[in-house]
């Protein structure tokens, strides 16, 4: 269980050194390649990643409540059109939309990666069943 030689750049790496064909290096504690923030996640940016996910989901439902209550309470009646729903209570409403979509999708995600990040466990390990190998606890 020591050092290893990565077999495509050949240079030493340690037991949870993973290389990625697609950023053509290799990276510690490497979780997955994220095309969302074009970037490896592993052992240096692993807590952004698990931020953004966390910050996407809440600021999404956040902004889906704001937006109902402001439909709900703060909407006035556009002039000359009484009590039908106008162009700006249409736009509100597919923002409020879209964006609890987009945070219903995030969050599943950032409840994994709590999950693993509790049992120190990459994606990877996960995924071939090596969770909780590494964990001191």
């Amino acid at each position: 269980a020591g050092l290893r030689t990565c077999e495509v750049c050949m240079c030493d790496k340690d037991v949870r050194v993973h290389h990625c064909s697609i950023c053509k290096r290799c990276v510690r504690r490497m979780d997955h390649h994220c095309h969302f923030v074009n970037n490896c996640v592993g052992y240096r940016n692993y807590k952004y990643f698990v931020l953004l996910l966390c910050y996407t989901a809440v600021g999404g439902f956040y902004n889906a409540w704001c937006a109902w209550e402001w439909m709900k309470w703060r909407s006035p009646p556009l002039p000359g059109l009484g009590n039908s729903f106008g162009n700006r209570q249409l736009i509100v409403l597919t923002n409020a939309a879209v964006i609890a979509c987009v945070a219903c999708l995030i969050t599943p995600f950032a409840v994994l990666h709590l999950y693993l990040a509790g049992t120190n466990t990459t994606t990877l390990e996960a995924l071939k069943g090596e969770g909780g190998m590494y964990n001191a606890g």
